[in-house]
């Protein structure tokens, strides 16, 4: 995706304000100049998936949108894919048998790290038909039916040759407790990245003596050997 200037104002305008879970809009106003700019902000914003929710006289954004710019650039088509995902019901044992899947967030993180317990099941791919097709067929109606696992289906938008950077980054741009899960990828896998995002270190510290605690009790055997190093550099002395 092309990292036009509108959304580079946009981003630069909400970064000018102190970071917080709502902001008012008088204090945007303040550093937009104008009520009209601040408008043109918002809808570059929340067309690109930034605005966690909004109502009159305040602005909730998810927490990303305090990134470095290479950061805010490298994760737009993780959001772009967030704000165009679509849903179905799936048997979580049909997934089972489908490896050949593109699966980020939770499910891949975990798979990566072992860190934290899956929630929601994300994959990618060209087309929700394309999902039915790949899962069995949209006329198998016990595999579609109520009550079954929640499947969100993204769109395939951006690079794909490294899964493991492409999982970080999703992420990275989802928030909340992926932030965690990037983390985690981050201290295994941080010779796989390219771009690595900055995190309170508060945050970086639970996840780091969380993952020493896991290695100390021998629980994770499939780390590469360049993430067990970084880990244990970096939490060296933490028992």
């Amino acid at each position: 995706m092309v990292f036009n200037l509108d959304i580079y104002s946009a981003v630069s305008l909400v970064q000018r304000v102190k970071p917080r879970m709502v902001i008012d809009t008088r204090s945007l106003v303040k550093v937009a100049g104008s009520k009209a700019t601040l408008s043109r902000a918002l809808t570059v914003l929340k067309k690109h998936g930034f605005v966690r929710g909004s109502a009159k006289g305040w602005v909730a954004f998810i927490d990303v949108i305090w990134q470095p710019m290479y950061v805010i650039e490298s994760i737009l088509p993780s959001l772009k894919a967030f704000v165009e995902a679509e849903s179905i019901r799936c048997s979580k044992k049909i997934l089972n048998y489908r490896e050949d899947l593109f699966v980020t967030l939770d499910w891949k993180a975990w798979e990566l790290t072992g860190y934290q317990t899956p929630k929601n099941l994300y994959i990618y791919a060209d087309s929700l038909e394309e999902v039915k097709c790949r899962l069995g067929g949209a006329d198998q109606g016990n595999i579609f039916g109520a009550g079954e696992e929640l499947v969100y289906v993204l769109p395939k938008i951006g690079e794909f040759q490294n899964p493991i950077e492409r999982t970080y980054l999703d992420c990275i741009a989802r928030g909340g407790r992926s932030w965690l899960d990037a983390i985690a990828i981050e201290l295994l896998y941080s010779h796989k990245l390219r771009v690595r995002a900055s995190f309170p270190v508060e945050l970086v510290e639970k996840v780091l003596e969380d993952l020493n605690s896991v290695m100390r009790k021998g629980e994770r055997s499939g780390w590469s050997r360049a993430g067990l190093k970084r880990v244990q550099l970096v939490g060296g002395g933490r028992d």
